[in-house]
């Protein structure tokens, strides 16, 4: 499917967006490729130390989520000595991670081969941390982000609504904004509450100091966590606040569906899951009670790998296969199943459906 972008820049009230869309352009033209390109049996490459002053635990944690990639949750213990520790993992996407402490959580963002420190205190955790290192910058604007715009966390209540194969999930405050707000007081909403997580990025004091890297996940968090509630909103409430599925669904062509420095991003994963649902589904489509589900999940498959390319691609098929798998569907998309795994040139996805 084609970016259609041009209606979209002539619009001069999507200033924001125009501006952080061409940053993200020139970002991706020139960043480094920062991903490595072997499995998650590699050696080492992230190295996470750190002092927690005033410990008792004697033991710290960190866990890698990878369900995405390989199915697994690598976690990881270090312990505390003369109030200090070290981690060394591997990690080939740069993503947030979550450091636990007691019963203390913190996410942290660190990408392949960085060397984050932190010195903290075991009262006050991480409010008290103060990081250094090569990822510093970018974990004190996480951490100044995220206590004005939390856009997830494990201990969030979400509401599910389930649309052709896919549960959409919303946090409930949003969905009371959902159910309150009609199509345009929504869009205005929504809209603006990406504004201003744009000019936070945008205007952060030490934005030169932010890595490449973190500048496309943030862009991809802030974008994709507002395409994702669009997608939401005019797919789940479509029909309760009698929306134009036509006009409404436009801001679909002012995302892009592949982005290649997009996968270590929730809501980017969340989007392409939901957009491919949507695009094969169509907007006012019901799926019939005679629609078998392999069909459908074969449907989506194919066109997934008509649209998307590289990691993204072979992420979104094994996401697809093991949907299969828990439908109890795969009996009969064998032959997609077994060429997914010989031509596949991504081997690390492949471990999440073997």
């Amino acid at each position: 499917m084609k970016i259609k972008l041009g209606n979209f820049f002539k619009n001069k009230n999507n200033y924001i967006f125009q501006k952080s869309w061409i940053v993200l352009l020139i970002l991706i033209i020139f960043q480094t490729n920062i991903v490595a390109q072997t499995s998650s049996g590699s050696k080492a490459n992230t190295i996470i130390t750190g002092t927690m002053a005033g410990d008792l635990m004697k033991e710290i944690g960190i866990t890698v989520d990878r369900t995405y990639i390989d199915n697994s949750k690598k976690k990881h213990t270090s312990k505390i000595e003369n109030d200090s520790f070290r981690f060394e993992f591997f990690l080939d996407v740069p993503q947030k991670i979550t450091l636990k402490y007691l019963r203390n959580t913190a996410d942290i963002y660190i990408e392949p081969g960085d060397h984050l420190h932190i010195d903290g205190d075991a009262n006050s955790f991480y409010f008290s941390f103060k990081f250094s290192g090569n990822s510093s910058a970018n974990n004190d604007f996480l951490r100044n982000f995220g206590q004005k715009y939390q856009l997830y966390h494990s201990s969030f209540k979400y509401f599910k609504y389930k649309k052709g194969l896919v549960w959409y999930k919303v946090h409930r405050d949003m969905d009371s904004e959902m159910r309150m707000k009609s199509p345009e007081e929504y869009r205005t909403f929504i809209d603006q509450r990406r504004d201003e997580m744009t000019t936070s990025l945008d205007g952060y004091i030490n934005g030169e100091e932010l890595s490449e890297g973190f500048k496309l996940f943030m862009w991809s968090e802030i974008n994709y966590y507002w395409g994702y509630h669009l997608l939401t909103y005019g797919y789940a409430f479509g029909f309760y606040h009698k929306i134009d599925f036509q006009d409404f669904f436009g801001f679909m062509y002012e995302l892009p569906l592949q982005h290649d420095r997009g996968l270590g991003s929730q809501f980017y994963r969340d989007f392409v899951i939901g957009a491919v649902n949507y695009y094969c589904e169509g907007p006012k489509k019901l799926p019939s009670p005679d629609d078998k589900i392999e069909e459908q999940l074969t449907k989506q498959f194919k066109y997934g790998e008509e649209k998307l390319e590289g990691k993204v691609k072979a992420f979104f098929l094994s996401e697809i296969i093991r949907q299969a798998f828990a439908k109890q569907a795969i009996k009969d998309m064998q032959e997609i199943y077994n060429n997914f795994l010989e031509t596949n040139p991504h081997k690390e996805f492949n471990r999440k459906i073997n």
